[in-house]
């Protein structure tokens, strides 16, 4: 037997080995919010903990890494509730941002984690580099400090949202690179068929809009629509003893009189996301799930911002062999890091996960990343299959569960979070809606076959050529332009003229006739 023949079974008799053990997890929830750099939110936690790779080890960054002479940028601790601007994250800028420059796709170059400063825009450039600290995000902060956290958990691939959430809900993006939405769905198994497959209940819970889930063809089918519920099913599944094996969750992505958004995404609020998730912990804490259950916490990607940890580059194999149509991508590389925390009284407290090792690789290259969360339901619950080369590379973390010891120190309710004030709930509602609200709003217009105010009236398909047509012949707006090539479903006329106030008063009674129309 060679070395590597030797040195692989090693990996797999591993691998086995802990498969087979009993856990003491039968409950798993996935908490998933938006865009934040693990040096952005979670970084302070090394200048108290020399076991944290955080902002201690993180250099100043040249404001031009192109110019030897460049004056330097460096890391502030100004980070603000709702900023200013939604820093870049498109599959390019991420290149630049972590290469220094905007790399050609087949050009090989040493990763340098300098160029975020470079590629943000001129109001962001000080926002980029912002940092958290206890204090202004004390929940995720104490959980981090009382369970275990990831410092060395990176986003599935090097680019924008819904290809990342893709990957972390289905173990591939099917080739996707970029925020589009097809009509007809994804066509991959997602994970929730995937575990209903192999005799495990799920459910999916969303505040307002069910946004991901639709994105799947196989989430639409009607037994799988029914387990996709609003946000208020979750804490009545804890307090009535009905909660699922596997369940995830989706934030608010809009303010509206329901409340503020609180997915955290970079121009919203993030104490609303900090109450969602004091309202999580506190709910599971006191349920009968409580020892059984695992919390995860993390984040699709890092928003744009800065982090000064290398992104891996080595021995990151592609889901499914599929190249991407946009630009040509192999999914031969990682993203930047992002927060994770996990959450157990299995859990050793104040817990450090670094890079992976022991029986948590299934080889020598293995990372935490998007899909390591599946990965690891699939051990804990004992199913000895994939979804894809990429979930059966990735690292597992089972092993942190099995301590042995159940723990009677946890907190029962986390620190408490400045309310959110008047003046935040104001100025988001008036935020214009984002990609994500139009990709949203197209696919219900589609899904419900609503003749919205939002929506195009397809039931005229000539008037629809000539109102597109009548855009390009009379030079219309840029953006409006945009939205008529990019959301073929939305009048862009209307959808322009929304603020974040007016989203649920649009996506709400949509996702409700389609749901209706598919349950019925």
């Amino acid at each position: 037997m060679n070395t590597v023949t030797l040195l692989l079974a090693t990996f797999l008799t591993a691998a086995s080995a802990a498969s087979t053990a009993a856990s003491p997890i039968k409950y798993i929830i996935v908490l998933m919010f938006e865009n934040r750099s693990f040096d952005h939110f979670l970084g302070h936690l090394g200048l108290t903990d020399p076991r944290v790779n955080g902002l201690q080890n993180a250099p100043c960054i040249p404001e031009d890494p192109t110019s030897p002479s460049s004056p330097k940028a460096c890391v502030n601790f100004n980070a603000i509730d709702g900023g200013p601007t939604d820093p870049l994250h498109d599959f390019d800028s991420i290149t630049q941002q972590v290469f220094g420059f905007k790399k050609p796709m087949n050009e090989t170059a040493p990763v340098t984690m300098n160029g975020f400063y470079a590629n943000a825009a001129e109001v962001g450039k000080s926002f980029v580099l912002s940092a958290f600290n206890t204090s202004n995000l004390p929940v995720l902060s104490t959980l981090a400090t009382e369970f275990a956290l990831f410092d060395a958990w990176h986003v599935s691939i090097p680019t924008c949202t819904n290809p990342n959430r893709e990957m972390a809900m289905s173990g591939t993006s099917n080739g996707y690179v970029v925020n589009t939405i097809p009509d007809v769905g994804f066509p991959q198994k997602t994970h929730f068929r995937f575990l209903e497959e192999h005799g495990f209940t799920w459910k999916i819970h969303y505040e307002d809009d069910s946004w991901m889930a639709p994105t799947f063809a196989d989430l639409r089918e009607p037994s799988r629509v029914a387990r996709t519920q609003e946000m208020s099913y979750f804490f009545q599944d804890l307090a009535q003893g009905t909660l699922s094996n596997y369940t995830w969750l989706q934030p608010r992505m809009a303010t509206s009189a329901n409340g503020p958004s609180n997915w955290q995404h970079p121009d919203a609020s993030v104490e609303a996301g900090e109450q969602l998730l004091s309202n999580v912990y506190a709910a599971l804490r006191a349920s009968q799930y409580w020892e059984e259950s695992a919390l995860i916490i993390t984040f699709d990607e890092h928003g744009g911002f800065y982090d000064h940890a290398d992104t891996p580059t080595v021995g990151i194999p592609s889901p499914d062999d599929i190249i991407s149509p946009t630009n040509g991508f192999d999914f031969s590389r990682l993203g930047v890091r992002v927060p994770t925390v996990v959450v157990s009284p299995w859990v050793e407290r104040n817990s450090v996960i670094s890079e992976p090792k022991g029986s948590q690789l299934t080889t020598p290259t293995s990372h935490f990343e998007g899909t390591s969360t599946l990965a690891t339901a699939n051990r804990i619950f004992g199913i000895d299959a994939n979804l894809t080369k990429r979930d059966a590379w990735t690292a597992r973390f089972d092993n942190i569960f099995n301590t042995g010891k159940l723990r009677k120190d946890c907190p029962l309710t986390m620190p408490a979070v400045r309310p959110i004030s008047q003046e935040t709930l104001s100025r988001e509602m008036l935020v214009p809606l984002n990609d994500h609200h139009f990709g949203s709003l197209n696919l219900l217009c589609y899904l419900s076959g609503s003749v919205h105010q939002v929506c195009s009236d397809y039931k005229n398909k000539d008037e629809q050529t000539v109102f597109v047509n009548s855009l390009g012949d009379k030079t219309a707006d840029e953006e409006e332009w945009s939205l008529a090539s990019e959301y073929p479903h939305l009048l862009p006329a209307a959808a322009m003229r929304l603020r974040q106030q007016h989203f649920e008063d649009c996506s709400k009674p949509m996702t409700t006739a389609w749901r209706a129309s598919v349950l019925a």
